[in-house]
């Protein structure tokens, strides 16, 4: 089993329908990994923007309807133009990117993401775990 990827097709095919994607548009994918939400994303829409950072998962991703960029997600999103955002983030650039797209223009954002950073966004006023996120 991939254990550092989203192969779980059921939640893939959640996601894919809660964005509601349309024959028209263009979704934005970081961290497409070996590109198992890539493809369903692919199928959908008019063209996904799959940025992953190694550059050995590249070959994984070369499939119809999608642009491959390899680099750096948060030094590559001002430059991208995308309707959707629908993406399995790594935690580690959970909370710069969230503080990025805030200043992005797209329509909607489905993000899976780590538990951990979960409570975090999602923490009470009154908690150890609240912070500028939370709000």
């Amino acid at each position: 089993m991939d254990q550092n990827f989203m192969i779980d097709f059921e939640i893939i095919c959640r996601i894919v329908d809660a964005a509601k994607i349309k024959t028209n548009e263009t979704i934005l994918e970081i961290g497409a990994g070996k590109g198992y939400l890539t493809k369903a994303l692919a199928k959908e829409a008019k063209k996904v923007i799959a940025v992953e950072i190694d550059s050995k998962l590249k070959k994984y991703l070369k499939m119809k309807k999608v642009q491959v960029i390899i680099g750096n997600a948060l030094e590559n999103i001002h430059n991208l133009q995308f309707d959707k955002i629908v993406s399995n983030i790594p935690y580690s650039i959970s909370e710069p990117l969230i503080n990025k797209l805030i200043f992005e223009n797209f329509k909607v954002a489905i993000l899976t993401i780590p538990k951990g950073f979960a409570y975090i966004i999602s923490a009470k006023d009154d908690s150890k775990k609240f912070s500028k996120l939370s709000l």
